[in-house]
């Protein structure tokens, strides 16, 4: 399994790569994509083109053709075609519904044309990585794939979920509506509990509206990682995601909620094609007194961790479609 970045992201293969991208039947240029955002937006074309599958519209665009989605009527049509496993279709399906009837006046973490129609977003990409290990002898797969990111002996995974948060918007955690897009617990031979909260990232630039609460510098303070003047930083893009979601694990661990954890830890997971994930991460280690309670990974490593204890085929299906970045070199003669 190849996961190298391709060298052709430096030079004239960017010309080639928008060219590529205006044509049909691709329909996947988006004028303010950057470099791997244009590969990466131009895979999910291939996979659709390949399963046959009609394109879908950008709605940013004046509703123009759109290689990166799936029109709604294949999306309604067929069951879940944006998956790839049915443990993936089972799980994202319910996830919808709960978010439905939970935040039914409010804006919900997960919405469905997202989920079903968009071939890039990173939500359903969480569900096809993560929703197989709840199948059978799921945990003690990912257990021992976690052993190996954690270097940790004797995980056992206990609890999977998606789109957590354990108190959306409440004070006693971060006063926001930041969840985490996967959360495992865990416990050691110790009986010790533990927690992950994963961020998933696929093409997205980290680029948003950066927002500050007093509670944010409250947990931060608290906490004693944070350098002294980590403020002013943490505040701006590209970090303030990553920090909200950081602070949302610090505050699981932290007075006034402590849930009885010995230990939380949030995770950066993206490809490492993903350069402005790279640079983020980069940046965030900065203002960074310790790091015990983040870890970034890419999902080449995960994905090679895990064949070391499984080599099931949705895997080396998930790899073609999201991570093998030779099918844009083939595309393009190179």
């Amino acid at each position: 399994m190849d996961t190298s970045i391709p060298d052709w992201l430096t030079g004239l293969a960017s010309e080639k790569l928008v060219e590529l991208s205006k044509d049909s039947p691709y329909h996947c240029f988006v004028e303010s994509d950057a470099k791997h955002q244009r590969v990466l937006r131009l895979m999910q074309s291939i996979w659709r083109i390949e399963m046959d599958f009609d394109h879908g519209l950008n709605s940013r665009a004046k509703k123009a053709n759109l290689g990166s989605m799936i029109s709604k009527d294949i999306a309604r049509s067929k069951d879940g075609v944006n998956f790839l496993t049915d443990e993936a279709k089972i799980e994202a399906r319910e996830s919808l519904r709960l978010a439905q009837a939970v935040y039914r006046n409010d804006k919900p973490m997960i919405q469905a044309s997202r989920l079903y129609e968009n071939l890039l977003s990173s939500q359903p990409l969480a569900f096809n990585l993560f929703a197989p290990f709840t199948g059978s002898n799921g945990f003690e797969v990912l257990s021992r794939v976690l052993g190996e990111m954690l270097s940790i002996r004797g995980i056992h995974v206990s609890r999977l979920e998606f789109e957590f948060s354990p108190g959306r918007g409440r004070k006693r955690y971060s006063d926001d509506h930041s969840a985490f897009d996967v959360y495992i617990e865990y416990f050691l031979e110790d009986e010790s509990r533990h927690f992950l909260g994963i961020e998933v990232k696929y093409h997205e630039n980290l680029r948003g509206k950066p927002t500050m609460k007093q509670r944010y510098k409250d947990i931060s303070e608290a906490s004693g990682i944070f350098r002294q003047d980590a403020i002013s930083q943490l505040v701006k893009d590209p970090l303030n995601q990553i920090w909200r979601d950081h602070l949302l694990a610090l505050s699981m661990i932290s007075p006034p909620a402590n849930l009885g954890f010995d230990s939380g830890k949030f995770v950066l997971l993206y490809p490492k094609i993903n350069l402005n994930c790279q640079i983020a991460v980069d940046e965030y280690l900065g203002p960074l007194q310790n790091n015990e309670t983040f870890e970034n990974w890419t999902m080449e490593s995960f994905l090679t961790a895990l064949l070391r204890f499984d080599s099931s085929d949705w895997i080396y299906r998930f790899f073609e479609r999201y991570l093998k970045y030779s099918r844009v070199i083939d595309k393009l003669n190179l």
